[in-house]
């Protein structure tokens, strides 16, 4: 909790690929697509959709482990759409770090605190609204 504040720390909403640039733990909302499921570490490999991974775009490592019980089968589905309210954590120094790969650097991991599908989302028009959002509230 903030010490000015009687809630909790509310979460920045950015895109995926401006994770990268958030310093760790911070609180960050989320858009991204569903790529795989790695069952055994309970993370779900998110992106902007199939193409982005050979274009090197952001790809974020989700550990969905405090939030397995609220999950729906849809919700990890490959290429599910999904919103992710979570924490930016350092890269894991487990011995399973291995699978996960580095894409051109743009690589980040996040703790889920708490996710819920996009349903049938227009992405290009959420990223639009959402940059349009940002840029009013830098002029504010």
């Amino acid at each position: 909790m903030d010490a000015g504040n009687l809630g909790p720390v509310s979460s920045v909403l950015v895109t995926l690929e401006e994770l990268p640039r958030r310093a760790l733990g911070t609180k960050v909302r989320f858009l991204g697509c569903v790529s795989q499921y790695l069952v055994p570490s309970a993370t779900l490999v998110v992106d902007r959709g199939r193409k982005s991974i050979e274009s090197s775009s952001c790809v974020a490592y989700v550990d969905v482990g405090l939030v397995l019980s609220s999950l729906r089968a849809t919700d990890i589905q490959v290429g599910e759409w999904i919103n992710i309210i979570g924490y930016i954590l350092a890269a894991p120094t487990r011995p399973d770090t291995q699978k996960f790969n580095d894409y051109a650097g743009k690589t980040v991991f996040v703790q889920a605190i708490m996710l819920w599908s996009a349903g049938s989302i227009k992405t290009g028009e959420y990223d639009r609204i959402l940059q349009e959002r940002k840029e009013a509230e830098r002029l504010s």
